[in-house]
């Protein structure tokens, strides 16, 4: 660049009477471009390096934290569809799948279990009644299921004993119904619920004029 300079052309006098010239941008950039193009083919071009040597191995880490333990199993139960489900020491759950088991094995004989006895039906229901009350009877054979209706049953003049719910009686001139089964004495406890009040005396009629 200094050479490109010493190069520039030197400013010429002007004629008399008139400003000189001055050098313009134009005439010093062809110089200029010339210098720095011989300049740059004389950089030398660059070579590749060398790869460098492996790098020792580094020192060993320090020792992370002890792992937690691990979790056991405290149950498993059957949850709809047949899933497994697994209940954990720390009380979660997890979803083991669908679990179907195998097929039981024959009996000692060797020959496959018996088939299991059908259950009741309505073709096995009857209604009995009972001291007064009435029963849902489940009779097939030797098997008897039975079940007394709920509903209102008159026993009666109360009497010293067991009533069950729903039976009704006459005590003090009132009907009483029973709430549960109770031996209280109507009016006694919460067994009895009074349910019609004795009536009062009615008035004496007047006496009329016999004919």
């Amino acid at each position: 660049v200094e050479e490109a300079v010493k190069a520039f052309p030197a400013p010429k006098d002007g004629e008399p009477g008139r400003d000189g010239e001055s050098v313009l941008i134009d005439d010093v950039l062809p110089v200029i471009k010339e210098q720095v193009d011989e300049y740059l083919k004389s950089i030398p071009t660059p070579e590749n390096g060398k790869d460098g040597r492996d790098g020792k191995d580094g020192a060993d880490g320090k020792k992370g934290d002890p792992g937690r333990d691990g979790l056991d199993v405290k149950d498993l139960f059957r949850a709809d569809g047949g899933r497994l489900v697994a209940v954990m020491s720390d009380g979660t759950t997890k979803d083991l799948g669908a679990f179907v088991g195998k097929d039981g094995k024959d009996g000692a004989d060797g020959k496959p279990g018996k088939d299991g006895r059908d259950g009741l039906g309505f073709e096995d229901l009857d209604f009995e009644e009972k001291d007064g009350r009435l029963y849902a009877v489940f009779r097939r054979g030797d098997i008897v299921k039975e079940a007394r209706i709920p509903g209102l049953s008159y026993r009666g003049v109360w009497k010293i004993g067991e009533y069950l719910k729903g039976d009704s009686v006459t005590f003090g001139a009132c009907q009483w119904i029973a709430n549960d089964d109770t031996t209280d004495k109507p009016g006694d406890g919460k067994g009895w619920q009074l349910a019609v009040r004795k009536g009062r005396d009615g008035r004496d009629a007047p006496k009329g004029e016999s004919k």
